[in-house]
């Protein structure tokens, strides 16, 4: 038996026996979307409704590719690290190192987050985010949140003041202009995050 099917006849076992309702998917591929909606379809199961990936100012990968399959299949985006682990706050510029925050106390994890790239992306999203009367947070959790293939966001935080903190972006509504100046900047920072690019 191939892995899509052992993974789908798994899921429809639980959702016979009353245990979940829907399912999704996490850090998944187009060509894995693709392979689980096919053997869903020939196998008689319910299609995942979400996938959990990576999106943030600093990656929409998501939009040159998978993008296409999920809407087709009319699969949500669940982003996670929208704030690109605290990067997207601002807090790390200048080389700054806060005590307590997690890549001051990792610095090893996830470090493409942390790159030159992403943090001259950064300063262009503050600048954006300064202009705007707004925090760079704030900014890049509302551009998941004026995003019409994302279902929910993923948040993370370390204190409460923090999880209010990114609660309050979700009450701010970015206007066109806004979203022009985000989506030039990207233009010319581009997928800052991924790992693949060698510095």
């Amino acid at each position: 038996m191939i892995a899509f099917d052992e993974q789908v006849l798994t899921i429809k076992r639980l959702i016979d026996a009353g245990k979940i309702r829907y399912w999704g998917v996490c850090n998944e591929t187009t060509y894995g979307i693709c392979r689980l909606v096919e053997a869903c379809d020939r196998l008689g199961v319910p299609r995942p409704v979400s996938v959990q990936n990576s999106y943030s100012l600093v990656n929409r990968r998501f939009e040159a590719d998978l993008i296409e399959a999920c809407y087709y299949y009319n699969i949500h985006l669940l982003p996670w690290s929208p704030l690109s682990r605290g990067a997207l706050t601002g807090k790390y510029l200048e080389n700054s190192q806060p005590e307590g925050a997690r890549h001051t106390l990792f610095p090893d994890h996830m470090s493409q987050y942390f790159s030159d790239r992403v943090m001259e992306a950064t300063k262009t999203y503050s600048e954006i985010a300064k202009r705007h009367q707004m925090k760079v947070s704030h900014l890049a959790l509302s551009f998941c949140k004026s995003r019409w293939f994302i279902g929910a966001t993923i948040v993370g935080s370390t204190k409460i003041p923090q999880l209010q903190d990114n609660l309050d972006a979700f009450d701010i509504e970015l206007n066109e202009n806004i979203i022009k100046e985000i989506n030039d900047a990207y233009l010319k920072h581009g997928d800052a995050a991924q790992p693949f690019y060698i510095e």
